[in-house]
């Protein structure tokens, strides 16, 4: 949608310009439930933890799952029907 040549889950999840205003809402979210930096961490640690709660509580999992699913619903590129 955006043009770039490969739409995968890094370019949406993590790069595309189309997505920066929830991306941004995203990253402060998890910075509060996690208490760290999520951008600090690479790429393939920012994807591990958001698809698969890698190194996650119970808890921190629930809320880094409700904030992307949140991203997700949010950043349109998904329409519900």
């Amino acid at each position: 949608m955006c043009g770039h040549r490969s739409e995968d889950t890094i370019h949406f999840v993590l790069n595309c310009p189309l997505h920066t205003a929830p991306r941004v809402r995203l990253v402060q979210t998890l910075n509060r439930i996690l208490n760290f930096n999520f951008s600090a961490l690479s790429q393939t640690d920012q994807i591990n933890l958001l698809i698969h709660g890698i190194d996650l509580s119970a808890g921190d999992g629930e809320g880094v799952a409700v904030a992307f699913q949140h991203f997700v619903l949010t950043s349109n590129r998904f329409p519900l029907a």
